[in-house]
Formats: C-alpha cells, structure tokens, sequence
C-alpha cells in the first residue's frame, strides 16, 4: 500500500511539473529558423531553465517572446518594434565610423552579427536583396566575408514634373555610399580551390511565395493547434500595428544621424526639385525611381 501511494505522489508530480512546462509556439520563415527554434525549445526543458535568460537568448537568436507564463510565442526579431533601435541603428552608427562605411560580418559585435543573420533568414531577402540563391548560401558567404555589410538609404518626397503632376522622387545620403578604393582591404582572400562552395537553395526556398512552419513545444490536438496559429497571427498583427509609431521615430534619429544639420521634410508634404536641392545640399543625390531600377 505505500509503495502505491508513493507512486502515485511521483505521478501526480510529474503531472504538475508539465502543466507548469511553458508551451512555446515559434514561427519561422526559413529552414535555419526552425533549427534555431528547436534548440531553443530544447533548452526549456534543462532542469536549470530561467525564463528571463531565456528571453534574453531568444532575442540573441533573433525571436522575440511574447505571451504569458503559460504560453511563448516566439515572432521573428525584425517584424518587432524593438528591431530599429536595437539592431538597425547601431548597424548604420557602426558603419559611418568605418572608413569603407561597411564591414564584414567579423566586424561587428557578436549580438549584431545574431540579429543580422537572423534578418537575412527571410528567403525574399537573399533572393532579391542580396541576389543569393538561398539563405544558406547568403550565411555562408557572410561568415567567409565574402559579402561585405552596407547600408542603402533611400527617403521618399513627392514632388511635381514640369507637367504639374505629381511624381516621386527619391534621396539617398551620400555619407552611406561605400568608400570604392577603401573596400578592397575587406574582402577575404580567395578560398583554396577544391574548398567546398555555398550550399544550394532547398526547394521551397528557391520560390518568392512566403511560407511560414509553426512549431510547438508539445504535441497538441490539430484544433488547439490552430488555434495558437490564430493567436500568434493576432500578436503579430498588433507587433505591426506598433512598427507604424517604431519606423517614424527611428527615421527621426537615423535622419539626425545623416543630416545633423539639415531639417527633415516632413512625411506626406510635396516638394519642388529645387527646394529638395536647397534643403538636403551636398549631402545627398536626388533620383527618380526609374533611376534606381536601373
């Protein structure tokens, strides 16, 4: 008879420890991201775990953590508010001191070089940004500093044409332009020949369709699944609604950073070329968008 209640104390402890077990629900937009998960929901389940330091390597990832002590939604880090000021401001500040104004990966600090490999894990962003076949071969050419870091500006006027009607005009701060002569020192010296090259694009990486695989910490029935998919869409939701305060303060500061003494426009005003001209100086080149296309 104690042998069976004792048992039976075992159990039902065991039973309370994982209706304790926070569930985590991540989201993930690329092959390396759901690797990344994984092992972050494996170290929910160390004996040692701390909720707190967790959240803190999550963000090194590049996730963010929202939720409650029950359940974790792990949204990637660049479709959060937080992004700007932790990751893209300092990346641009870094870059202006640098003599190229860029740098390889190797050249920022280790929470930086997280948080951009986690950006670059977007498939549409190595296709189309970095014109690399998959994000596997854009992280590995990062990693071998093959592909040199640097920041494009680009800021939206509208203004008229000599017709009077109303056209876009773009402006791009000549201070971000990389310095051509200074960026041959950067590139890492060419890789033995017989060295094994980037990995090919996986296959639903290759296409331009956004696909999102959602993973869960415990095996749940098909509707709770669902859901928690609805949910995190909800959290993600309300994380952009955010971004649309987050995104005109960060241009406040990066414009303070690029034009310290210039007053910026404001947003959704038109312009004249020559105001354009007169208010922006030497510090920038003014273009249509068919300029940049080309």
């Amino acid at each position: 008879m104690m042998i069976r209640i004792l048992v039976w104390w075992f159990l039902w402890g065991i039973a309370l420890h994982a209706a304790a077990q926070t569930l985590v629900v991540a989201g993930c937009e690329s092959e390396s991201q759901v690797k990344t998960a994984e092992q972050l929901i494996e170290k929910t389940r160390e004996k040692d775990w701390q909720r707190s330091k967790w959240i803190q390597q999550c963000y090194q990832a590049g996730f963010e953590v929202v939720g409650d002590t029950n359940v974790a939604y792990l949204i990637p880090a660049y479709y959060t508010p937080r992004f700007a000021d932790r990751v893209a401001i300092p990346i641009v500040d870094f870059l202006l001191k640098q003599p190229a104004t860029a740098c390889r990966l190797q050249d920022l600090a280790p929470e930086l070089q997280q948080a951009l490999l986690s950006a670059t894990q977007r498939p549409q962003f190595a296709l189309f940004a970095a014109q690399e076949p998959s994000v596997e071969s854009l992280h590995t050419k990062l990693l071998n500093g093959e592909i040199l870091i640097s920041v494009l500006d680009l800021w939206w006027f509208k203004t008229t044409d000599e017709n009077g009607e109303e056209i876009a005009i773009l402006a791009e701060s000549k201070r971000l332009l990389p310095n051509q002569t200074a960026l041959f020192s950067l590139f890492a010296p060419p890789r033995p020949s017989g060295q094994s090259v980037a990995p090919k694009a996986s296959s639903h990486e290759r296409g331009s369709q956004k696909r999102w695989s959602f993973i869960f910490s415990h095996p749940l029935p098909a509707h709770q699944q669902m859901e928690h998919i609805k949910a995190y869409i909800e959290w993600l939701s309300a994380l952009q609604r955010q971004m649309h305060t987050a995104i005109p303060q960060a241009s406040a500061q990066l414009w303070k950073m690029l034009y310290a003494d210039k007053v910026q426009p404001q947003v959704g005003s038109s312009y004249s070329f020559g105001e354009l001209q007169s208010l922006l100086g030497e510090d920038a080149r003014l273009m249509l968008p068919s300029d940049l296309m080309s």
